[in-house]
């Protein structure tokens, strides 16, 4: 897994990437967080940061799906994307939305 971070991210350039690219860089890097905590591995003293870093651009990563017509602009970033969504849900024992986002991602593809 690639390690992003997070300060330099939010740093950029906002009109560098448009909304798609946007989105797939925040479900990755949200992901990247997430599986850095150790969730998936059961690890017991998982670091406190990496899981709020995550949540934080998970909820970055929503924010910005809500800023344009995702079911008019199907591209493969959208995908993935959603595929790193799915990931990332699963990583935070969310099921339900795991799945919602999986029946999105193998509609768009």
């Amino acid at each position: 897994m690639p390690v992003l971070y997070m300060p330099e991210i939010q740093r950029m350039d906002p009109r560098i990437y448009d909304p798609p690219e946007k989105y797939l860089l925040f479900s990755l890097s949200a992901l990247t967080c997430f599986r850095m905590s150790g969730h998936s591995l059961g690890a017991e003293d998982s670091p406190e940061f990496w899981d709020q870093a995550g949540h934080f651009l998970l909820n970055d990563c929503l924010d910005v799906r809500k800023q344009y017509d995702l079911y008019e602009n199907i591209s493969l970033n959208t995908v993935v994307s959603s595929m790193f969504l799915v990931s990332s849900f699963f990583e935070t024992n969310q099921s339900i939305k795991a799945w919602v986002y999986l029946r999105e991602a193998l509609t768009f593809a």
